[in-house]
């Protein structure tokens, strides 16, 4: 399934006019540490898959749905890169284990991100950790919250932090 979501990217990229062979899709999943992981398919129409268990074999002794694949951290994904545009995270809970321990390199290379959180300390954590380290919160809308935005009344189940970072590839952000 994993790899008909690759082909689906592939498609949405060349569909948009900008050519997938000029850009790295990864088959595998975000997390603290790098290795493998292990998560469990659920319907073809639903892309929130939830790391089960990581670095484990054991896992798939005892289920034989769950897939296992590789697994990298923001720090292992970011190295190579100077500068980037935009981070899109929708990684259902994973997110304050990923971008904890990566907030100095987001000041540093990222210029945007679209954060999903799926937990109210999760999203208190981040959104005081941007902060602190100067990435401006474009948009707060907290877990389960009803928000009056410019577009109307909103009805959030996830919760969502839209970041700009001001520094992002500046020496500032480097010296900060």
């Amino acid at each position: 399934m994993v790899s008909k979501h690759v082909a689906q990217m592939k498609e949405h990229l060349s569909d948009n006019g900008i050519n997938p062979d000029d850009h790295r899709i990864l088959h595998g999943a975000v997390s603290d540490v790098d290795g493998e992981a292990y998560y469990r398919p659920m319907a073809e129409t639903d892309f929130g898959h939830r790391v089960l268990q990581r670095y484990s074999e054991a896992l798939s002794d005892r289920d034989d749905t769950a897939v296992r694949v590789p697994c990298w951290t923001l720090k292992s994904l970011l190295e190579n890169q100077s500068r980037v545009s935009f981070i899109h995270c929708d990684i259902q809970g994973e997110e304050g284990r990923v971008f904890r321990p990566s907030i100095d390199l987001v000041r540093r290379k990222v210029e945007r991100l679209l954060i999903s959180t799926h937990s109210r300390s999760i999203h208190r954590d981040l959104r005081r950790r941007f902060r602190t380290a100067g990435l401006e919160i474009v948009y707060d809308f907290p877990v389960r919250s009803r928000v009056r935005t410019e577009f109307g009344d909103v009805q959030f189940l996830d919760g969502l932090l839209c970041v700009i970072n001001p520094n992002a590839g500046s020496d500032q952000a480097s010296s900060h």
